[in-house]
Parts: C-alpha cells; sequence; structure tokens
C-alpha cells in the first residue's frame, strides 16, 4: 500500500475547507440524495461525498457504508484531490498504489473506484463524489465519468448554497433583530450585503426597494430589467416562481423557493433560484421580504438528466429479463416489473399488496414445503437486516412451477430507518431441466467412462479414481499387486475374430473375480491387460494365488467351434516390501509381467529390484535427447484433418520426429515422455511451434494444430512464449488450434484455466485430445472452454465390430455437440470408419486413410485420394 503524497498547498485547502463550516456537520437529504442518485445511476454498490482532513476522510453523505469517518493513509480519494480531473481505477488489484490497500484484500475487497474531485471556486480540491465496486469495471468510460464529474459539481454548488446563501440569510436576520433592538442604520446593512456572492435584496410590503446588493443589480442587468422600479423589485409577473415565492413570504410563510427560466438581454436561456423569506418586525409582523438569487442553470441541466436517467432506470427495470419485486416496510408490494408479474402468473399488481405471501404459492427449493412467512426473502432480508440468497419454487395457480433464484436485500433511508426491501429474481427454470438431463447423461457416461463396458470390470480411469480417493487402503497390511497380460491375443483376435476374442476377455474377467474373491479389486486396464489388488499373508501366498490365476485362464475353451488355448503372463508385486503406493506396485508388477512374457511359462514371476535396471537405459536416452536438440536431430512433420462431410484437408496437425544416427527414426511416444521428465520438453516446443507456423503458412486456408505437453504448462510465460511465436512468424491466432490432455486438467485446473483463458482471448483454439485414454470427466469438458474433443484412436480403431465403442463415441459426440464443440475422430483408416464416424456426427477425420505423417517438405505434395491409396494398401 502506498500513501498518497501530501498537496503542495495543502494549509490553504484544509483553510478553504475549514471556512465551508461542513466538517462534522448532521446528515442533509440533498447530499443523501445524491449519493444515492450516483449509486442507482452508475450501478455501484456504494456512493460517497469525501472530505478529506488533516489525516482523516470524513463522509457529508454515504450509500452502501455506514463508518463516518475512515483514516487518510487508507483512503482512495487522498488520490483523488491529487489529480486534475476524475480518477478512474477498473482493477484495484492491478494499480501497484491500492492492490494493497486493505480495503482491497481484506473483507470489503474493493476492485473498483471512480471519483471526481469536488473543486472549490478557489481551485482547491476538498475531497471527491466516489462510487465504490466489488467488481472490476473496466467498461466504466469517458461518458460515465463526465456524469460522475458533473454530479461532483452539483455537489459542490450545494455545498457553496449552503455556506453561502443559508449563511448569510441568517445573518441578514440577525442584523434585522439586532437593528430592532439597537436601531442599527440601514447604510450598515446595505454595507454588509454587499459581501455576498449571491444577489440579495431587501423589500418593503409594496415590492419597493430597502437595499441590494451589487450581485443583485448584476442580476437585473443580465435580464435586462429596471432595479428600481416598483415591479415587485423590477421582476414582473412573468417570472412566476418569484412572484408567487414573494407574494408567500408576504403571507408569513417560511423560506420560498422557487426557480425561474429567464431569457437574457442576450436572448440566451438561464435558470435562477430564488429563495425568499419574511422580514419580520420585533413584535412578529411581517415588514417585508429577504431575497436571495443565483444563477442554477448547471444544476437545473443537471437534475433534468437525472430525471430522464431515472425514466430510463424505470423502463429498464420494465423490460429486463430478471423479476424485481419491492416492498416497505409493511410488507405491501410497492413495484413488480413485468419480468416479476410473468413468473408469479400474474397481469397486474392490485390483488397482491400486504396478502403477497398467501396470495402467491410459494415453496422451498424442492417444490414440496411451502414457504413460511419468515422464509420469504423480502420479509427474511427486513428481519435480518442484510442480503438473502434463496432458492425457490414459484407455483402459479393453474401453471407450471417455476424455479427462481432471489436475492432480496433490506432498504434504508439516510437516517438507517428501515424502509421496506428489495428482490431480483432469475428464473432457472429451462436451467434446472437442462441440469437434471446433463445429470443422467452424465450418469451413464460416468459408467462407461469408468468401467470397460465389455467385462463391466472397473478401468484404468477408475482405478486411478480408487487411488486419488484411497478407497483401497493399502496401510497396516500385506497386499499383493498383480498385473496380467494374456497370451496371444492378438492372434485370437486374428484368427477367431473380434466376439470370440470378447468372450475370451469376459471369461478372463470372470476367473479374475472368482479366484481373488469379494476383498480383492479387479480391473481391466485395457485391451488385455488386467490388474488385481489382494490382501496375502505373505510372498509364497501371493506366487500361489498367481499360480491358480494362470492355471484357470489357461485352461483350454470352447467358444463357436474353436478351442482357445490363451496363457496369460503375470506380474507380481509386494506391498510393504516393493512399494508404498499403488502406482508403485502397479508398476513394479508390470515390469515383472514382461520378465514373465518373456519367459513364455504363463507363470507368475517377483519383482526383482533388479528388473528397474533398465531406466538406465532411458537415462541414457536422455542424454541422447539433448544432444539431439542441439544438433537438430528432430524434424516436424504434418498430418492431415480432413472435413467429414466433403473430405477436404482443412488443416493439420504438427508432430514432431527424431532422425536418431543409430536407430533410426524414433516415434515421440519413445522420447516426449523423456523430454517431459528432462526439462527439455519447454524448448522442444518452442522449436515445434516456431517450425510448424513456418511450415503452414503458405496454405492460408489450413488450421495448424500443435500439442502442448501438461509439463509446458507449468512454465509461467507459456503463454507469452506462444504470443511471441504468433508474432514473429506473423501467424493468425484464429488459425492455430493448441491440444492439451487430461492429464493438464489433473495436474492444476487454476494453472489450466488461466492458461486457457489468456488464449482463448487471442482467438486460439483449444482441443481436448486423448478424449476417453486417461482420468475422463465431463465435467471438464462442461466447465473448460474447450472448442474441440479429438476422440482416442482405441475407441475408434473397433468402432466397426465393438458396439460399446461405438457408444462411447457417439455419447462423447453428443455431449459435445450440445455444448457447441467440434468432435474430430483419430486413427481413421478404413471406409467403414470413415462412414460410420460421420454417421454417429463427428465434425472432422484423421487418420492414414487420408495421409501420413510427412515431413514439412512433402506435405501437401501428395492428393488426398493417392493419400488414401496408399493408407489402404
Amino acid at each position: 500500500m502506498i500513501p498518497a503524497p501530501i498537496p503542495e498547498n495543502e494549509a490553504e485547502r484544509l483553510a478553504t475547507l475549514r471556512r465551508f463550516a461542513i466538517l462534522d456537520s448532521e446528515k442533509e437529504s440533498v447530499f443523501d440524495r445524491i449519493t444515492d442518485l450516483a449509486s442507482e445511476l452508475f450501478d455501484a454498490p456504494i456512493a460517497l461525498i469525501s472530505l478529506i482532513d488533516t489525516d482523516r476522510q470524513w463522509f457529508k453523505a454515504s450509500c452502501g457504508l455506514e463508518a463516518p469517518e475512515l483514516p487518510r493513509d487508507l483512503a482512495f480519494c487522498a488520490y483523488t484531490i491529487l489529480e486534475d480531473g476524475v480518477l478512474c481505477v477498473p482493477d484495484t488489484t492491478q494499480d501497484e498504489r491500492f492492490r494493497n490497500n486493505p480495503f482491497v484484500t481484506g473483507e470489503m475487497a474493493i476492485r473498483f473506484y471512480c471519483g471526481a474531485p469536488l473543486l472549490a471556486q478557489s481551485g482547491h480540491r476538498l475531497g471527491s463524489l466516489c462510487i465504490v465496486d466489488t467488481k472490476t469495471r473496466h467498461d466504466f468510460g469517458k461518458k460515465e465519468q463526465q456524469r460522475l464529474a458533473d454530479l461532483a459539481a452539483i455537489v459542490v454548488d450545494q455545498m457553496d448554497m449552503r455556506s453561502v446563501t443559508g449563511n448569510v440569510l441568517e445573518e441578514i436576520e440577525y442584523r434585522q433583530k439586532a437593528q430592532n433592538k439597537a436601531a442599527a442604520t440601514e447604510s450598515q446593512i446595505r454595507a454588509l450585503i454587499q459581501f455576498v456572492p449571491n444577489g440579495i435584496a431587501l423589500l418593503d410590503l409594496k415590492g419597493n426597494y430597502l437595499a441590494c446588493s451589487d450581485s443583485w443589480r448584476d442580476f437585473m442587468a443580465l435580464l435586462d430589467t429596471n432595479a428600481a422600479s416598483n415591479d415587485i423589485g423590477g421582476l414582473s409577473t412573468s417570472h412566476p416562481g418569484w412572484y408567487k415565492a414573494y407574494h408567500d413570504a408576504l403571507s408569513g410563510k417560511t423560506i420560498r423557493i422557487a426557480e425561474d427560466p429567464v431569457k437574457l438581454a442576450n436572448g440566451e436561456i438561464e435558470y435562477l433560484r430564488w429563495e425568499v423569506r419574511p422580514w419580520k418586525s420585533q413584535q412578529g409582523e411581517v415588514q417585508g421580504v429577504v431575497a436571495s438569487s443565483m444563477l442554477v442553470t448547471k444544476q437545473v441541466a443537471a437534475r433534468k438528466t437525472m430525471e430522464r436517467q431515472a425514466e430510463m432506470l424505470n423502463a429498464v427495470l420494465e423490460n429486463i429479463k430478471d423479476g424485481v419485486v419491492a416492498c416497505d416496510a409493511e410488507g405491501s408490494l410497492t413495484l413488480f416489473n413485468q419480468s416479476g408479474r410473468n413468473i408469479h402468473g400474474i397481469d397486474h399488481i392490485s390483488p397482491y399488496g400486504a396478502d403477497y405471501v398467501e396470495s402467491t404459492n410459494l415453496f422451498e427449493a424442492d417444490g414440496i414445503t411451502p414457504l413460511t412467512d419468515d422464509r420469504n426473502p423480502l420479509f427474511e432480508a427486513m428481519q435480518g437486516g442484510s442480503v438473502v440468497n434463496r432458492e425457490m419454487v414459484i407455483a402459479p395457480a393453474g401453471l407450471p412451477q417455476r424455479h427462481v433464484i432471489a436475492q432480496a436485500a433490506p432498504l434504508k433511508a439516510s437516517d438507517d430507518t428501515l424502509i421496506g426491501a428489495v428482490a431480483s429474481m432469475t428464473d432457472i427454470t429451462s436451467a434446472k431441466l437442462a441440469e437434471r438431463q446433463l445429470r443422467a447423461s452424465e450418469a451413464n457416461a460416468n459408467y462407461i467412462a469408468f468401467h470397460d463396458t465389455l467385462t463391466g470390470l472397473p478401468n484404468r480411469a477408475h482405478f486411478g479414481r480408487m487411488v486419488e480417493n484411497d478407497k483401497y487402503n493399502l496401510q497396516g497390511r500385506t497386499t499383493a499387486a498383480f498385473f496380467l497380460d494374456l497370451n496371444q491375443f492378438k492372434a485370437v483376435n486374428d484368427l477367431c475374430g473380434h466376439k470370440i476374442g470378447d468372450d475370451l476377455l469376459k471369461r478372463t474377467a470372470k476367473l479374475l473375480k472368482q479366484i481373488a474373491g469379494h476383498d480383492a479389486f479387479v480391473g481391466r486396464l485395457g485391451g488385455d491387460e488386467f490388474i488385481v489388488f489382494k490382501p496375502v499373508e505373505d510372498r509364497e501366498t501371493a506366487l500361489q494365488l498367481g499360480h491358480q490365476m494362470a492355471h484357470a485362464i489357461g485352461q483350454p475353451l470352447v467358444i463357436g467351434g474353436h478351442t482357445i488355448v490363451s496363457g496369460v503372463s503375470v506380474g507380481v508385486a509386494m506391498h510393504p516390501d516393493h512399494g508404498d503406493t499403488h502406482e508403485e506396485l502397479m508398476r513394479r508388477a508390470d515390469l515383472a509381467m514382461y520378465k514373465s512374457k518373456a519367459s513364455g511359462k504363463s507363470e507368475p514371476v517377483m519383482f526383482d529390484p533388479v528388473f528397474e535396471l533398465e531406466t538406465l537405459k532411458r537415462r541414457a536416452m536422455k542424454q541422447e535427447l539433448s544432444n539431439a536438440i542441439r544438433n537438430k536431430e528432430l524434424e516436424v512433420y504434418l498430418q492431415p484433418i480432413v472435413d467429414a462431410q466433403t473430405q477436404e484437408v482443412i488443416g493439420a496437425e504438427a508432430l514432431a520426429r527424431w532422425n536418431h544416427p543409430s536407430r533410426g527414426l524414433i516415434l515421440p511416444n519413445e522420447f516426449i515422455p523423456i523430454a517431459e521428465e528432462s526439462g527439455f520438453i519447454v524448448e522442444l516446443g518452442d522449436w515445434v511451434l516456431r517450425s510448424a507456423l513456418e511450415a503452414i503458412a503458405p496454405w492460408s486456408d489450413l488450421f495448424l494444430s500443435v500439442n502442448l505437453s501438461p509439463v509446458q504448462f507449468k512454465d509461467p510465460m507459456l503463454a507469452k512464449r506462444v504470443f511471441d511465436a504468433l508474432e514473429e512468424t506473423r501467424f493468425d491466432p484464429h488459425r492455430l488450434e493448441l491440444e492439451v490432455t487430461e492429464g493438464l486438467l489433473i495436474y492444476d485446473t487454476n494453472v489450466a484455466r488461466r492458461a486457457i483463458d489468456a488464449f482463448k482471448s487471442k482467438g486460439i483454439k483449444i482441443a481436448l485430445d486423448d478424449f476417453g485414454t486417461g482420468y475422463s470427466s465431463l465435467g471438464y469438458i462442461q466447465n473448460f472452454p474447450f472448442d474441440k474433443v479429438k476422440i482416442d484412436r482405441s475407441f475408434v480403431a473397433d468402432i466397426d465390430t465393438n458396439p460399446q465403442s461405438a457408444a462411447v463415441v457417439q455419447c462423447v459426440v453428443n455431449l459435445a455437440s450440445s455444448l457447441g464443440m467440434v468432435v474430430t475422430a483419430e486413427g481413421i483408416e478404413t471406409e467403414r470408419h470413415e462412414l460410420l464416424l460421420k454417421f454417429i456426427g463427428c465434425n472432422t477425420l484423421q487418420g492414414f486413410r487420408y495421409g501420413r505423417p510427412l515431413p514439412v517438405s512433402e506435405f501437401g505434395l501428395v492428393p488426398l485420394d493417392t493419400a488414401q491409396d496408399v493408407a489402404a494398401g
């Protein structure tokens, strides 16, 4: 927090403020109305008339804030008095002067401030008229700031009138009494009123001048009126305000105020305000009048502007989508806009006075429990004195129920007296219906996403969720992890067909559940891989159980006239010997399974730490990858993406390839994980993006899709790196599509949200890649602003033979379509794939059927039909 500097003319400024004699004065309705108007006009919860004293900020009037004063060193307005014009802070958290202010970081959570200085005639800035909001307001433009400055000018005028006119009139009365008592001379009165800035005149019962100030004569000169005439002070009945105020004062009425439009000698129209009060003798007899005048053209114009704005506000209330209802302190309705009446199923307000609760069918959010008086939002707000948020159901007679969210707040006068309450009502009936439909769809899709539709076993995503929620606690017991992979399963599928393969998988799942028992977790990870977690006594028991599984699964199976003998490779890892977490056990059981498979004996193998020596090879590859990046052994390939309906190429995905000097071409699935582990991925990602942008630039009608690793999102400069690459290559951001995986969303949803929002702000499209292969959640699709969902090739591979795969794809397409997202299917290799995915509703397609990934230099040289022939062959 940076306290505002003290103005150079501080002593003179404070002296000017003291002369107004306004500090610590009582509330005055004219100032309260200005803050209320400012709050309503600018839709701000807080509006203040603030005066900056030596060490405090004192509020002459406030709307939305109860404190009478605050320390000066915390005051936003202390900066406003340093400004020549309006000080507007759209987002206080981004302004170094205020971001650490307790009113920004604390409970008030101020996010927006705008203040217009109160400029005295002397040129000193005494304080400000300001508005405050708890949300940022980047849309508060010059026009609104000028309106705020106009209201500030009205405040200063009122302060002038209060300081000058009121005090002078009181002084005249005082001197009049003194004259009656001490026989003061008329010359003394004449001398006194010459010091008054406003026009001052003393008239007898016949309208003759007894005395008048030079200012009064100046006003009369402007009006081209003879100030010495006997026509009620030189003002004829053509000024009805003056005429009536004069006669009211003669009749003994107290101070009378009137305004008249007057035509000046130069032809311009101005407004004069008259203040006239009776001049009485010591015995209380009226002897004449004391009158003051001042030009109020600006104030009248501002008032008319406010009246027009009030009319506009009323029109807005009658046309806004939300219902608005207000009542007085007795509960009788005073406002019921059109939307509110529509929600309640009524067309007029008259029958809904004090009996509002009894006359309307209000229920709790369940739509069954009647809403009692004390639960009615309006009454609860008045009783509790604070804002009330309530979801409720309105059941108009003979009409369908309406679900609404009501927000009610008490209404208080300037003296803090309760005068009623107001509530806004948002109709969420359609949203509620959509929510129920979405829940039903998500429940079905959620089961599909977390279970293997073929065997009914939990899938890999289910296992991940189980681990995350610690539903299978390893602590305090010996547990064996079994990783199983069917032997020769691909051969079974190829020779006997997928139907036989599916039956084999279902039979395996059934056998594993029977052998493992009810206290075990049995899941299918995908393909022909299964995992089992089972409490056991010791290693020997675990190996015996592994032998039982291998023996049962290895028995011949007769299906559809085929005798199937398919063994199984089993890897075993023990808790706590081989790991303390599910992931460690599964990984090490997986290593042991590969040893079992390598043996070819279909016998269980217990994990041995020596298996992890293979990690040394990964370290070697890490070093080689570092050298490859320096030696430019990497190359960008492009694979076409086509429109599902027209088969036209509309884009391309950038893919990295490693031309290893001894091993040849290495695909990303081998070296990208190494790059992520080693931190090379940031440098590699920058290179791929820039190279791809430069490569695809000649095809201005194609978009470019580039993969981003979750690791790249850990770099806080990622968005800037992407924006710099776009600017340097002069590439249109609207042609760029960035692919992210579900791993990013699991890693840190807040980081993902900030980065994705930054990309979207520049027009870059975001695609969710490999959907369904990770920890899939429909919540990610619903809550993140994806433009596209890419269905993984694992669902496409058997879509023409596996109804479950088709069902999953159809479910994803339906959900994405309902949310306005494009769906791309990957791994299209056959015409049947293409036709099925077009029928299901996929928008774009990608796969070998349309072209294999090609080096940049060769991309675009092979026509689409040729690419299809090559892929088919």
